[in-house]
């Protein structure tokens, strides 16, 4: 079959990822993933639809909705027509799934998600944002593997599914925030770095900038892709205003 006709197979073929058939719940996944482990006896042969058949929890017909998404995600890997090997991350999460840790399970689902696309979008949006909707979080991830709302919205809820399992995102009143492993360690919003041109550290071991001049040498980070809003930029740069009056400040009351 030419190349051509193999990309308008499938449901995913005119997205830039691949997305989890939406017929099969999260749980479905954990036991495509666990089977996958157990058939191929943890990585070491090659397991196929054959393979997969005397697990009867498995409806061997709706493993090929998985399949490019477990690669993707790295789960698994092909190893010949067919015919596929769990990673190490698929055989850690199985592991994790037969003694039923909470622990485990997300520690072993953010060593899978933390390297997503959809993880890495998640984050951006909600450190501009901080808290969103549910409709507005699949639109961001939607948008940006140039989903169908109509034909993808449930297979992108499952990628929230993930998150949310890693604990990498929780829901609170109706909306998801990051969750605690991506909060600055007090419990603030992060902060600007800035970076004077000469510090001195004080007796009590806090590093204070110190100024010397009426100028002072210093950068900003300010990330802006083609989904940036207008009401974003503005967020952002108000941020940035906001801290140079406050060194603006610190700095005549040094200079009394």
């Amino acid at each position: 079959m030419s190349e051509g006709k193999e990309k308008k197979k499938g449901a995913n073929a005119e997205l830039k990822y691949p997305l989890p058939d939406k017929r099969i719940s999260l749980d479905s996944h954990f036991d495509i993933i666990k089977a996958y482990v157990v058939a191929s006896n943890n990585g070491k042969n090659p397991a196929g639809y054959k393979e997969l058949e005397p697990f009867n929890k498995i409806i061997t017909t709706l493993v090929s909705g998985c399949n490019k998404f477990f690669e993707n995600l790295e789960i698994i890997t092909k190893s010949e027509v067919g015919k596929y090997l769990p990673t190490e991350k698929g055989i850690d999460l199985c592991k994790a799934l037969q003694w039923k840790d909470e622990n485990l399970i997300k520690e072993a689902m953010q060593k899978i998600v933390e390297s997503t696309w959809f993880w890495n979008q998640t984050k951006q949006y909600l450190m501009i944002n901080e808290h969103v909707t549910r409709d507005e979080l699949i639109q961001k991830i939607g948008l940006n593997c140039e989903a169908d709302p109509q034909k993808h919205t449930r297979s992108l809820d499952k990628l929230i599914e993930y998150m949310m399992t890693a604990k990498l995102i929780v829901e609170k009143d109706g909306k998801f925030i990051l969750g605690k492993t991506e909060k600055h360690e007090n419990g603030s919003k992060p902060k600007i770095l800035l970076d004077p041109n000469k510090v001195e550290e004080s007796k009590s071991n806090i590093v204070k900038p110190v100024y010397n001049s009426s100028e002072i040498n210093m950068s900003f980070g300010l990330l802006i892709n083609p989904e940036t809003s207008e009401e974003q930029i503005r967020k952002s740069i108000r941020v940035i205003v906001d801290e140079l009056e406050k060194i603006q400040q610190e700095k005549t009351e040094n200079s009394q």
